[in-house]
């Protein structure tokens, strides 16, 4: 259906319930445009803080902080 806005609310959502849900963090950063940069960088942040670490948030992280620095 391509409602971004549905599934990054419906990822938000999931993560309040349930905050070391490392997939709902890096699925959220995907939908999330180029010029969110700050905000994609928090949500893998908090990502590798949840149990058990994922080695996708701290690659998918380290893809954004080197985006931002171009």
């Amino acid at each position: 259906m391509h409602d971004v806005s549905g599934a990054i609310s419906d990822y938000g959502q999931a993560i309040r319930l349930d905050p070391t849900m490392v997939h709902a963090y890096i699925n959220r950063r995907r939908l999330r445009s180029r010029g969110k940069l700050n905000r994609a960088i928090a949500d893998y942040g908090a990502a590798i803080r949840s149990p058990p670490r994922n080695a996708a948030a701290y690659h998918n992280r380290g893809n954004a902080r080197a985006s931002k620095a171009r």
